[in-house]
């Protein structure tokens, strides 16, 4: 009996210890992550880690940097190909002188992206190629315009060098072009050597700049002071500045110092001469103290 007792017990045990390996199967990994599968233990830590990862990004703004920086970039492209920006034509404010096909052709944006144009570098091929400009500013406007806005030169004498070649100069003496006409300018025909050459887009030498002030003057004063009308200038490096009226008359006034003396004397000789009826050929005054003249 005793022996039947402890049989009975031993089972009960042995029963009772199988329990918590049968539950333990059962559970399974919810019961203990101590027993989870390798694999499945690291796709678990690196979904957590990943989240983690996520959350401090999104935290501390790194996100929406990095989403910031994809709209820019897509904006950018969108900018660099869309034909809203590619420059037609340019548009010319404040010139007389510079047509829209020079303007193209000079500028040479016709074509590019807005966003390319460099417009000091426009300014600087205007400025170089176009002499009567005598100021250039570039403008870009969204969506494709560019501006130039100009400053020109207004032109005032027609210097004739030794070959014939008539060249036109500024107010501020920078030879601008060639002169299609006389008529309404200044003209003075260079008497001195041949060699002597102008280039357009360069200034004038000094002492020819000062030449073109000084025949600009005798022009406009010396008319209506003596009543002679001008037929045009000359000028050359011994006598300066000389006079050549309608009738032939020469009146030679060398450089510009003292230039109302001078006009004073050409006009106190006409009026002797009107008296006297003595007509004279011409008149040397480049020197106000000792003029000369010939009859």
């Amino acid at each position: 009996m005793n022996n039947k007792l402890n049989n009975r017990r031993g089972g009960e045990e042995r029963s009772l210890k199988a329990v918590p390996r049968v539950q333990a199967q059962v559970l399974g990994a919810e019961a203990h992550p101590m027993l989870l599968p390798e694999g499945a233990k690291r796709r678990e830590g690196a979904e957590k880690q990943g989240w983690k990862l996520f959350s401090e990004d999104v935290r501390r703004g790194r996100f929406f940097a990095l989403v910031g920086l994809v709209f820019l970039m897509a904006a950018g492209v969108s900018f660099a190909t869309s034909p809203e920006y590619v420059v037609q034509s340019v548009t010319v404010e404040g010139s007389k002188v510079l047509s829209l096909d020079q303007a193209n052709a000079i500028a040479g944006v016709q074509g590019a992206n807005i966003f390319t144009v460099d417009a000091s570098a426009v300014q600087a091929r205007l400025a170089e190629k176009a002499a009567l400009l005598k100021g250039v500013k570039v403008e870009t406007r969204l969506p494709n315009n560019v501006i130039i806005h100009v400053q020109e030169r207004k032109p005032a004498t027609v210097w004739v060098i030794g070959d014939g070649t008539p060249l036109l100069a500024s107010d501020d003496h920078v030879v601008v072009g060639y002169a299609t006409t006389l008529q309404g300018f200044v003209t003075i025909f260079d008497r001195g050597p041949m060699t002597d050459t102008l280039e357009i887009g360069k200034p004038l030498p000094v002492h020819k700049a000062d030449a073109a002030d000084t025949a600009q003057q005798i022009y406009l004063t010396l008319p209506e002071a003596s009543g002679l009308q001008l037929r045009q200038m000359e000028w050359s490096p011994d006598d300066g500045v000389t006079a050549i009226t309608a009738s032939g008359q020469r009146i030679e006034f060398g450089t510009g110092d003292q230039l109302d003396q001078k006009i004073k004397i050409v006009q106190a000789v006409v009026e002797q001469s009107e008296k006297s009826g003595q007509a004279w050929t011409a008149l040397d005054v480049r020197s106000v103290d000792r003029p000369t003249i010939q009859h």
